[in-house]
């Protein structure tokens, strides 16, 4: 029974060896102390025909010392280390020329055009202060499912702060003490287990719910107004609020307040105004009474009158 083990070992030994040795001769390994070669330093030792340290022994057709396909036109873009030939020089590897001129086409398209907003770098070549197409009600999606909701405190914070430029902590001040979203919680959809012993905030708005949302609308509108009068200007930049009326029937006036009337519609919904509602915000040009009103009035008004639609509290 020894002899039968000692007589398979032998033979499973040998048998290991065999194919160690067959695969040695297909696969050589790296020749580490004999390297004909020394300047290809990959331990193959074969000569390395064009001399570039790659080991591949194709000609270096650009003579760039580095070899990456041995491009037969050399280096369009003159520089030590080739990546395909850049014919226009502006340091993108393209191969195209600049046409604007700008020597960073961010992507190398080469605008023919040169750069229509007047900066450096090419962003499209559309001027900042151009006034975008008018929005049609036709350009308008329409909801497949009717199911809206309303912004709860959290949201409405959130999203109020971002369209008139505060921070969330800042927006709205109850005496200039207290947090607008905080004295006004329950009827924003909160819940005040403590205060109160209400667990669970109420399923739809309250009778007091309008009354709040307005409020704090308006109440940061007038905050926004009177931070931009003093101070450089962040959402009513269109207009001058030191201005103690504004004439309707000047053009200067209308168009700024078409730009002002787009920015806000920008700010708290994401889109443009259309025609109507352009037409409609130039109504609060004047008072009740036919008098012309101040631009800090016009401001506010068009601003409260912006925030408070539907489509900004609901979503």
């Amino acid at each position: 029974m020894r002899y039968v083990r000692f007589i398979f070992s032998l033979w499973l030994v040998l048998s290991v060896s065999a194919c160690v040795g067959s695969y040695n001769q297909q696969h050589p390994t790296k020749d580490v102390g004999a390297d004909v070669d020394p300047t290809d330093a990959d331990g193959y030792g074969e000569p390395d025909a064009d001399g570039d340290a790659d080991g591949y022994g194709e000609p270096d057709a650009d003579g760039d010392s580095t070899d990456s396909g041995g491009d037969a036109g050399g280096d369009a873009d003159g520089g030590p280390t080739d990546s395909g030939g850049d014919a226009g020089g502006d340091a993108d590897g393209y191969g195209e020329p600049d046409a604007d001129g700008d020597a960073t086409d961010s992507g190398g398209y080469g605008d023919a055009g040169s750069d229509a907003d007047g900066g450096p770098t090419d962003s499209g070549g559309s001027p900042l202060d151009e006034l975008w197409p008018e929005q049609s009600p036709d350009d308008m999606a329409v909801s497949l499912k009717a199911n809206l909701r309303w912004k709860r405190g959290a949201i409405l914070k959130n999203d109020l702060s971002q369209a008139l430029g505060f921070a969330p902590d800042q927006s709205c001040k109850e005496l200039e003490l207290f947090d607008c979203f905080m004295a006004h919680n329950i009827p924003l959809g909160g819940s005040d287990p403590f205060g109160s012993g209400l667990y669970e905030p109420a399923r739809s708005p309250q009778v007091t719910t309008p009354i709040a949302v307005e409020r704090i609308i308006m109440q940061t509108c007038v905050r926004r107004a009177l931070v931009d009068a003093v101070g450089p200007a962040v959402v009513f930049t269109e207009l001058d609020l030191a201005s103690p009326a504004l004439d309707p029937t000047d053009l200067e006036t209308l168009l700024a307040v078409d730009k002002q009337t787009r920015i806000l519609y920008r700010r708290f919904l994401a889109r443009n105004p259309t025609i109507a509602e352009k037409d409609l915000i130039r109504t609060l040009l004047l008072s009740d009474n036919g008098e012309l009103v101040s631009a800090t009035d016009f401001a506010v008004m068009s601003c409260f009158a912006i925030g408070s639609t539907t489509e900004f509290i609901f979503f």
